[in-house]
């Protein structure tokens, strides 16, 4: 059984009104044309006008619903897929979050063990101990930083040995480049100080440092290790019978060095503008 809605009705009457119309119009024309006349022409002109505009009316209002609903069913597929790809970027955002998160981790996992196997930023300076009228001192190499020191090597340069030797004040004699970083009459002495622990001290016992009966003394000291070179500059000053000093660390990095570490007593000398004097022979 066919049934038939309000719906279906109009579609059939938009579609089959104008034929109707012409037929209904050919039939009452001829008929009322011969009953009235021209004024019933006219009337029959009017209502096909108005019968057409309110077909085309109801034709372009369901167009228009159809339009309208297609519109909206392509709106709501795009919000749809708005929010759907809204949701992807907060994931996909959430995700690269924490594989930065990861990657960090690892390269800082990675540089802590890279650090650890070589040493990193740690290093250790020479400390000196002298006393009174002493004639000699026993190195002693203390350990800075957070990382263990591997096949620490120093060399220590009397600079006072040295300067007599180069300047000429004793017999240089036949020097070979080799001499100059070897020869104990040059002042240097060469210490394998080895590894080192986080926080050690190691105390040289075999190889006293002489010293001289002089007020003033100065060393320079060399270190290579796994994780690089440094430097360290000591000075030492006898006030009023106390050896004062000043101690300070250099890092090699290239051909630069820069100030890592510091040690000044608070009663070694000074110049006129406050400032340690790291040259050596030191003026008074």
């Amino acid at each position: 059984m066919l049934g038939f809605g309000w719906d279906s009705i109009l579609r059939y009457v938009v579609i089959f009104a104008p034929t109707a119309l012409t037929l209904l119009s050919a039939l009452l024309g001829e008929k009322l044309i011969r009953q009235r006349g021209r004024k019933s022409i006219w009337f029959i002109i009017i209502a096909i006008g108005i019968l057409g505009s309110v077909g085309t009316a109801i034709q372009q209002d369901r167009v228009r619903k159809t339009h309208e609903g297609e519109i909206n069913g392509l709106r709501t597929s795009l919000d749809k897929i708005t929010k759907q790809n809204s949701e992807q970027n907060l994931e996909m955002a959430y995700m690269r979050g924490q594989i930065e998160a990861f990657r960090q981790q690892v390269t800082a996992l990675s540089r802590e063990a890279i650090n650890t196997a070589i040493g990193g930023d740690s290093f250790c300076y020479l400390a000196i101990n002298l006393r009174g009228a002493a004639t000699t001192w026993s190195p002693i190499f203390v350990q800075m930083g957070k990382y263990p020191l591997y096949g620490v090597q120093a060399r220590i340069v009397n600079l006072e040995n040295w300067n007599e030797k180069m300047l000429g004040k004793r017999d240089p004699g036949d020097l070979v480049i080799s001499s100059l970083f070897t020869d104990v009459q040059l002042g240097n002495f060469l210490i394998s100080v080895g590894d080192m622990a986080v926080g050690a001290v190691s105390m040289n016992l075999k190889q006293p440092i002489p010293v001289s009966n002089k007020l003033r003394h100065g060393y320079n000291v060399f270190f290579s290790a796994r994780n690089g070179l440094w430097n360290e500059l000591i000075r030492m000053q006898n006030v009023n019978g106390v050896w004062s000093q000043g101690l300070r660390v250099e890092k090699v990095e290239g051909a630069t060095t820069r100030v890592i570490f510091e040690k000044i007593d608070n009663d070694f000398p000074r110049n006129g503008r406050g400032e340690i004097d790291w040259s050596f022979p030191m003026t008074p």
